[in-house]
């Protein structure tokens, strides 16, 4: 399996006008995900509007974050409220 590290307790907004024109808001967390091979990539957990930060640590997916989309791919999701603490691991150095 594969988990996401959060090192920092922050969140950004995003907003603007859309294409459509229709105003957005979008709340993100920066995260680094590890993959079982040793690979690390950043990735970005959308927040709802309002909500607190994930705190830093390791995180791993809920038995709910995984879905198949319309296309029929595998998705796992990037909502934050998708992801849990993992028990025990190892404190992760705030940035």
């Amino acid at each position: 399996m594969f988990t996401v590290i959060i090192t920092n307790a922050t969140i950004e907004t995003k907003s603007g006008i859309s294409r459509a024109g229709k105003p957005y808001r979008m709340d993100l967390q920066v995260a680094t995900v590890e993959l079982p091979n040793g690979e690390r990539r950043n990735i970005e957990l959308q927040h709802n509007e309002g909500d607190a930060p994930l705190p830093v640590g390791q995180y791993r997916p809920r038995p709910t974050a995984g879905y198949v989309d319309k296309d029929r791919k595998l998705i796992v999701s990037t909502r934050a409220r998708s992801w849990e603490p993992v028990e025990g691991a190892k404190t992760v150095k705030a940035s």
